[in-house]
């Protein structure tokens, strides 16, 4: 059901903006099933990066962030107000990452002072129009006072957005003004989807350019300061995301928009070949870290996920995770390789072998109960014409019968225990399958073929017929 379950979201979330490509994709797994020589949907077409790529990429979005770092003006409307404070938070955020780094340089630290200087004339320009837009706000504060803040580390600075204030005061601190922040907060939260995707992409290209091209000291050393860089800004998307998510949270409550933004664990953030690590790597990978003498600011930037292939073994336990399941075609358009397309159709695909393959597993398990079933029953009829097959006579036809009536006994009584535990797992799966063949979830070809759904099942049985005498080579 879980796996089937994943396929039908993933595929629901697809057929919103790629219904085209959805169907395209089924017409070519089609294809290959049946022929083998056709194009390999499971493939993935050579990609031609370098660590020069993804630099000059990096470099890129630094520059579109500075270029973006504007001031807060006297006459500034409403949007642009929160828009300010949104920018502040997201300084805020990367401020606090970067001075959590350990054995910083003094070049490191002097630039780190620097932006909390800036940052905090920032904060000090937006305070000053804050209450033109949020005029119950000083009398708020008064009445829930709070430690003052520490203007030495601005980063730490609450900024007092209206999705900060308590619900039955927001009207009065800030009229009208919520409506505009929850409006940009749904905006700034799919950005961060979007730019928490791209990241994860990024990360995934970058360790399979280092799998295949770097090999000595000095190589993986420069390689390893570029997946720094980053998991750090995979590690900022994410809480962007988490801090637009909440903000809806208290403006919204909880809703039908939770099922398209959802709460983003610590499993769901990685990329689409990329698996969560097992508790006992885990284990494994804290050891390492420790031996490493990594603090938990060095040790957060790490990855908590296991790069893997575009097929492997363990496949059928592997699931995509939910940030995969809404790409927008706007997304998509501006993927300028084209690899973002060619990935989700390789996880679409994967995704479809997993629902078809453990549907099949759980058709297998069924089928073998149905076999155990049979020969049962078989083997007690075979029991009862061996009493007649006898050429004894007498006392020794009497005791001949007698053993083999009650071995075809034990057998049926076996059969009747076997039968009656397995009803409801059998008849679950029956009704599985009628609701999962009533939403067309399976292809036809797949239903022509099995009739019935996953389930987990306990083969096994308590010690109450050890004593049955059933002969040894049974």
């Amino acid at each position: 059901m879980l796996h089937s379950q994943a396929f039908n979201a993933f595929t629901a979330g697809l057929r919103q903006e790629h219904a085209q490509e959805v169907t395209q994709w089924e017409h070519m797994v089609k294809a290959w099933e049946v022929d083998h020589s056709m194009a390999n949907p499971y493939m993935l077409p050579e990609e031609s990066v370098t660590v020069n790529d993804i630099r000059k990429e990096l470099a890129e979005e630094e520059h579109r962030i500075a270029e973006q770092g504007g001031t807060v003006g006297g006459d500034t409307s409403p949007s642009g107000f929160i828009i300010s404070g949104l920018g502040i938070e997201d300084t805020q955020l990367l401020l606090q990452t970067d001075a959590q780094r350990r054995n910083q340089t003094a070049a490191q630290m002097a630039s780190i002072q620097e932006r909390r200087t800036h940052l905090l004339r920032r904060i000090q320009r937006f305070q000053s129009v804050q209450t033109t837009y949020m005029p119950g706000l000083p009398a708020y504060l008064a009445e829930h006072p709070s430690s003052p803040p520490n203007l030495s580390q601005p980063e730490t600075i609450p900024i007092h957005l209206p999705s900060s204030i308590a619900t039955h005061a927001r009207s009065s601190v800030c009229p009208n003004l919520a409506a505009v922040e929850d409006r940009l907060r749904y905006a700034h939260a799919h950005e961060a989807l979007e730019d928490l995707r791209r990241q994860l992409r990024t990360r995934s290209l970058a360790a399979r350019f280092k799998s295949e091209n770097v090999r000595s000291q000095g190589p993986h050393t420069r390689m390893r300061g570029l997946q720094d860089q980053i998991e750090v800004k995979v590690r900022a998307a994410r809480d962007r995301y988490n801090i637009a998510r909440d903000a809806l949270l208290r403006l919204w409550g909880s809703g039908n928009w939770e099922n398209t933004l959802r709460l983003l664990g610590a499993d769901d953030v990685r990329g689409m070949n990329e698996r969560s690590l097992t508790q006992e790597e885990q284990e494994a990978d804290a050891r390492a870290q420790e031996l490493a003498g990594l603090g938990p600011g060095e040790a957060d930037r790490l990855p908590d996920v296991a790069m893997t292939g575009i097929v492997e073994r363990g496949e059928g336990r592997h699931g995509l995770s939910w940030i995969w399941y809404n790409v927008s075609a706007a997304e998509v358009a501006g993927d300028t390789s084209g690899s973002m397309h060619e990935c989700i159709r390789v996880e679409w695909v994967k995704a479809r072998a997993r629902a078809q393959r453990w549907t099949e597993e759980v058709i297998l398990v069924d089928e073998e109960m149905r076999r155990v079933l049979e020969f049962g029953r078989w083997r007690a009829t075979w029991w009862e014409e061996q009493a007649q097959r006898r050429g004894s006579e007498g006392v020794l036809l009497e005791g001949v019968q007698a053993y083999a009536y009650k071995q075809a006994d034990a057998e049926r009584r076996l059969v009747s225990i076997w039968e009656s535990r397995w009803a409801p797992v059998r008849a679950r799966a029956r009704a599985t399958v009628a609701r999962l063949h009533a939403s067309h979830a399976l292809s036809e070809e797949s239903m022509n073929v099995f009739e019935e759904l996953e389930v987990e099942v306990d083969l096994g049985l308590d010690n109450t017929l050890d004593d049955e005498g059933l002969d040894d080579d049974h």
